[in-house]
């Protein structure tokens, strides 16, 4: 018993070991710093492995796809679509980089020699008029020495004539808009990272996130989803009316425009809502474990003050919800 037990602590101890030696060799050759950067947006360490331009004339859609990379999105002065994808590390000869298919026709690895990587005008055989960009599905964590970086991120930006639409799929990443954009349509969806934002105005707005946050300085659209099971939702100069919702987080918002009935909930966290002169709305809340309060006068429902209601501005009124299981609501003008 005691030789099958030691048998396991050595078993036990050689893994940790390799594990450490991996790690350690990792942190060479990419700098210990790779590791742990706090700012995820400094470029101290990384080199730019591609670089590429494309028309936006006819693209109606930019569709990027990054199971690992972080996502920068910014404006520039040049006429076309630039994207510069960097990383930490070394990337060897079988290193796959982007995949871009413009128009439908198709860059990067997997492309034959005659393809023109982005020079056609036509549209593609079928008129495809998006930009799709793929990056390689590298996993961020320990890995084998001469694979793939542990750091990415792509960089795009866009002219100040695209105000189309644009979808961002980051499965492992945070996403950041670095500008004042105006978009036609915007969709973010993340399994693991946070999306930060400047002014942005959209006529629809689509977030989906299942690990962490929000946080915008301005969101101005006709209508909007945001769905999120982990993380704080911030934003702060909302217009417009739809959906925010996280499982557990806390939510802050500044509400400036309210053209249609709104909910705003939370299954575990806080809600706060500053509500512009503007707003005319029937308001309820209702909290499991506390009491709505407000600066202003609200009407409670029941004995227990967990339900209240209000109503602002002249009519006619739209309705907003705001509805906490187990958190406050504060509301304040």
């Amino acid at each position: 018993m005691v030789k099958k037990f030691t048998l396991l602590r050595m078993l036990i101890w050689f893994a940790a070991a390799v594990a450490l030696t991996v790690f350690f060799i990792n942190c060479i050759r990419t700098g210990f710093s790779g590791y742990f950067t706090s700012n995820l947006w400094m470029d101290d360490n990384m080199h730019v492995v591609q670089e590429k331009s494309y028309s936006p004339q006819g693209i109606e859609k930019i569709d990027l796809m990054c199971p690992s990379a972080n996502v920068y999105v910014s404006r520039t002065n040049e006429p076309e679509i630039k994207l510069v994808y960097k990383i930490v590390g070394n990337m060897n000869e079988e290193t796959d980089i982007l995949t871009v298919y413009y128009k439908n026709i198709m860059s990067g690895p997997g492309a034959s020699s005659d393809e023109n990587d982005g020079e056609d005008s036509a549209g593609g055989e079928d008129g495809d008029k998006s930009l799709r960009i793929e990056q390689p599905d590298y996993k961020s964590g320990l890995m084998v020495v001469g694979q793939a970086p542990l750091k990415q991120k792509l960089e795009i930006y866009l002219p100040e004539a695209f105000e189309s639409e644009i979808k961002i799929h980051a499965s492992a990443g945070d996403v950041k808009f670095a500008y004042d954009f105006n978009f036609s349509r915007v969709e973010v969806l993340q399994n693991d990272g946070s999306l930060e934002t400047e002014e942005l105005k959209a006529e629809s707005f689509y977030y989906f996130n299942t690990k962490g946050g929000l946080n915008m300085q301005a969101l101005e659209t006709s209508a909007y989803t945001v769905r999120m099971s982990g993380g704080d939702l911030v934003i702060g100069a909302l217009r417009g009316s739809g959906e925010l919702a996280t499982h557990e987080g806390n939510i802050d918002i500044g509400l400036l425009g309210l053209p249609g009935a709104s909910t705003v909930s939370t299954t575990s966290g806080d809600i706060s809502v500053r509500i512009g002169r503007q707003i005319k709305a029937d308001i309820s809340a209702q909290s499991g474990s506390f009491t709505p309060t407000a600066d202003f006068k609200l009407t409670y429902n029941d004995d227990q003050k967990r339900s209240a209601k209000a109503s602002v501005g002249d009519e006619p009124r739209v309705a907003l919800s705001l509805v906490s299981n187990t958190g406050h609501i504060e509301i304040t003008k």
